[in-house]
């Protein structure tokens, strides 16, 4: 009498498993499977938004797994699969020689399988009772299963910062004929989505086409104000926004704006919440500010630019009302601004 195994592979890792259900009867033989040493964590996927002027912002990211019993080279089987279906940020995955790879829209192999021949294959997550199965294709060969992570948030008037985030586990099994239900298979997904409204506080000094200045909170749509390089913009929609949320400041002076909006540098525009920035400002190469930079600033009597090194970055707590401006520039109809305004001296860029 010969003992028939399976191996499953658990976050990535292979271990010695057995079947399940159907009184006594052996496990669907899997064959050998060479383990890949690979993280808890097969695959990631992030998403982030900021708000739009005179709306909220919402993330959602998701990974999909899928297991298909289906013809492979010549050969039945089953092979598991997966692939980032929604989601703007960064998302990879470590293929079967442990390196790490981008993750996309489309599908790619977690693992392939040409000995075990279910005729029916199914998936559950860590807190399913049962796999669900799937019914035979129309062509009698081509089965699937599906199930996705997901991970979604949003933010509107009311609060300034929100975030989500979710990890979860499938297990993929299967069936045939003289075999208990056999566990072919675990991964483990893990995904997260943050949606931010990115503004200043009302005191914030905002440069005026007159050189002047006007506090934020009194500017009025159509107001021209100064932007980078001296162009002049056309203020076209305002936003405000309640927040209980951390605010900063450089170089001594008071706290005025959120983490994620970006500065003009002498390297190129900068965030102290580089993640954020870079997953809603692609085109601007946004890098991480922090102590040390140097920011381009304008000085009203001089009507000069000049620049200042950051020595300090204060931060502070505030519940309150901030506000942000949407100028003239390529994100409007009047595009002969450059989406870019002045507020406390420093040269920001239009959100």
């Amino acid at each position: 009498m010969s003992l028939v195994h399976t191996y499953r592979i658990i976050a990535g890792h292979m271990s010695l498993g057995d079947g399940h259900g159907s009184g006594s009867l052996p496990a669907i033989p899997a064959g050998v499977f060479i383990g890949r040493d690979s993280p808890d964590v097969v695959a990631t996927a992030s998403d982030y938004d900021s708000d739009t002027i005179g709306g909220g912002s919402s993330a959602t990211a998701q990974i999909e797994f899928r297991i298909y019993r289906k013809n492979i080279s010549g050969s039945s089987g089953f092979e598991i699969t997966i692939s980032r279906t929604l989601g703007t940020g960064n998302a990879f995955w470590y293929n079967t020689a442990n390196v790490q790879a981008s993750l996309t829209a489309t599908e790619v192999s977690l693992y392939t399988n040409t000995t075990a021949v279910p005729t029916e294959v199914g998936i559950k997550r860590n807190i399913d009772s049962a796999p669900v199965y799937t019914v035979t294709g129309s062509d009698g060969i081509y089965k699937n299963a599906l199930l996705s992570v997901t991970a979604s948030t949003s933010v509107g008037g009311g609060t300034q910062f929100v975030t989500d985030s979710f990890n979860d586990t499938f297990e993929f099994w299967g069936r045939a004929s003289g075999y208990a239900d056999t566990l072919l298979g675990s991964f483990t997904g893990t995904v997260s989505a943050s949606a931010e409204s990115s503004c200043f506080i009302g005191e914030a000094l905002v440069t005026m086409s007159d050189y002047t200045t006007k506090r934020i909170d009194d500017i009025v749509i159509g107001d021209i104000i100064i932007g980078q390089d001296g162009i002049s913009n056309e203020v076209v929609n305002i936003r405000t926004v309640n927040i209980n949320s951390t605010i900063y400041g450089f170089n001594g002076i008071k706290c005025f704006v959120t983490a994620s909006h970006p500065f003009l540098t002498t390297t190129g525009w900068k965030s102290l919440n580089v993640t954020m920035g870079q997953a809603k400002y692609p085109d601007l190469d946004i890098t991480q500010l922090a102590v040390g930079d140097t920011l381009i600033k304008f000085n009203a009597d001089t009507q000069l630019y000049y620049e200042e090194e950051i020595v300090s970055i204060e931060q502070e707590s505030l519940e309150g009302t901030v506000y942000n401006l949407n100028v003239s520039g390529n994100d409007t109809p009047d595009i002969d601004g450059n989406d870019t305004y002045i507020v406390n001296g420093y040269v920001v860029h239009n959100k």
